[in-house]
């Protein structure tokens, strides 16, 4: 069956390097994948605020394009959305049964990165780990890492400000929620914040900009790509 890689349009808007990783590490695992141009947003954005109309639309056009199709996702959001907003707006509809077969064929890019563990160089770090408030693989894989000293919120996975479009809602909180986050990396002695989502990642990278705040933050694929041997 024919693998497609889902990039998630935050990170092909402004994280290109990390496509390059994300690319390296399927190379690495042997995993012979296409990208589909037909790939829109996943249509979060759309559920997030009840716009099911327009949710709706890009799910249909997705279930159209991915049929048969294995989908191996880096975002944990996509995926959720994929797997789990799809088949509850298609209940009881004609693509109820072809929603819920799609949610059979997606995985998460972490449910097969343990395979590269043996291949990853070990080295001395220390970095900040924004776990994802979305139940994802990453936030057990990323321990799975050797030689890596993580701190952690002192929250557990706190929000970021981006959860359910607050930054359209409500800008003053959503940046106080990042602000914070920021904060507590800086008291934390780590030299990144390392995230599994780019959305989260973005966020934080606004609000530091907005601030004045000089941090460096890297997708967890990052990391692994730069650890290859």
């Amino acid at each position: 069956m024919t693998k497609v890689c889902h990039i998630a349009c935050i990170t092909q808007h402004y994280y290109p390097d990390t496509i390059k990783h994300y690319e390296l590490l399927m190379k690495h695992l042997g995993i012979e994948w296409r990208t589909n141009e037909s790939l829109t947003c996943c249509g979060l954005p759309y559920f997030e605020k009840g716009e099911l109309s327009a949710a709706k639309t890009i799910a249909e056009q997705h279930l159209n394009n991915l049929n048969q199709v294995d989908l191996i996702c880096h975002s944990s959001k996509c995926q959720a959305t994929f797997s789990e907003h799809y088949p509850h707006i298609f209940n009881n509809t004609a693509l109820h049964l072809e929603a819920n077969a799609m949610t059979k064929r997606v995985k998460s890019i972490y449910d097969i990165l343990p395979a590269l563990l043996p291949q990853l160089k070990s080295d001395i770090a220390h970095y900040y780990w924004v776990g994802n408030c979305c139940q994802s693989s990453a936030n057990q894989f990323y321990h799975q890492l050797q030689g890596i000293k993580w701190s952690e919120a002192p929250m557990g996975s706190s929000c970021c400000g981006a959860g359910t479009s607050l930054a359209a809602i409500d800008p003053l909180l959503s940046s106080d929620l990042s602000e914070q986050m920021i904060n507590d990396f800086k008291q934390s002695g780590a030299t990144c914040m390392v995230f599994e989502d780019d959305i989260c990642r973005k966020q934080i990278d606004a609000v530091a900009q907005s601030k004045g705040i000089s941090i460096a933050t890297y997708n967890l694929i990052d990391i692994i790509a730069k650890r290859i041997a």
